[in-house]
């Protein structure tokens, strides 16, 4: 944004398809609720540590009542992680709490996602991550652990990392599933 600062913007749009959820036999496919992260952050790292902070935003946009929260929400967001070499590792946290919106429920939730990420020399990554969301108010804690393969590619000028891997959920949300599996397209548009 200006010769000191960056803004970095993380979207999480949500492609959701659930069977047995809701009853059995029912199935739902759709949209999430979509999360953007904004972060503010020194434009130079110092010894390789980069840090931002700034706001999140729930927007209630699921396409099935079932498959998002209804909900309005907006809270602190903040990232820290450091570079050495070819490894990256560090931790991404935030908290949001609903502030309008149709849901039965209010949010009051925070989300830890540490992570640690191996980068080879020809744009090809190895990521673990854990996603880990405690619901404060109904006291449910869930999460899951993924393993990532990430390949930086070029489509025409538009260069971008197409990733994807296996996740394995744990925790006491009755909601989550054993298994599931991560593909993710992430655009890049560098200096």
């Amino acid at each position: 944004i200006n010769e000191k600062w960056n803004m970095i913007s993380r979207t999480i749009i949500p492609v959701i398809s659930q069977t047995d959820v809701t009853g059995k036999g029912n199935t739902e496919t759709g949209l999430g609720d979509i999360v953007q992260s904004i972060f503010f952050s020194p434009k130079e790292a110092k010894n390789g540590l980069v840090w931002g902070v700034g706001p999140v935003l729930l927007l209630p946009t699921a396409t099935d009542n079932v498959l998002g929260a209804n909900k309005w929400g907006l809270g602190p967001n903040a990232l820290i992680l450091k570079i050495q070499g070819q490894w990256t590792y560090g931790a991404l946290a935030n908290h949001i709490w609903s502030y309008a919106g149709n849901g039965p429920n209010d949010i009051s939730a925070t989300f830890l996602q540490p992570f640690i990420t191996y980068a080879n020399k020809s744009g090809a990554s190895f990521t673990i991550a854990s996603e880990n969301t405690q619901s404060w108010d109904n006291d449910i804690f869930g999460g899951f652990t993924g393993i990532y393969y990430s390949k930086v590619v070029k489509f025409g000028k538009q260069m971008m990392q197409l990733g994807g891997g296996p996740k394995v959920f744990y925790g006491n949300n009755a909601f989550n599933p054993d298994w599931g599996i991560r593909a993710n397209i992430i655009l890049l548009f560098p200096k």
